[in-house]
């Protein structure tokens, strides 16, 4: 696979990072912004909870399995 595939990979669930923007942990164990910025990005459904949830299991492309990324570490949560 080169770097210009990024295969689509499941979200397993969503954390806030140390600034507080939502990121997707994906099935791979990559991490992944899912920022609602928009015009560039428009994510509604990132900014509540029901719409996190309805996004389980949905596959984003991961540029992290392209480049051949280790898995991100476990998120903790914040306090």
């Amino acid at each position: 696979m080169t770097s210009g595939e990024a295969p689509a990979r499941a979200i397993r669930s969503f954390h806030r990072d140390a600034e507080g923007h939502w990121f997707a942990r994906l099935e791979c164990g990559h991490h992944q912004h899912t920022r609602h910025d928009p015009p560039w990005i428009n994510r509604p459904w990132v900014e509540q909870s029901l719409g996190r949830i309805a996004m389980l299991g949905t596959p984003l492309p991961c540029r992290k399995c392209a480049d051949g990324a280790e898995p991100d570490p476990t998120p903790h949560p914040l306090p």
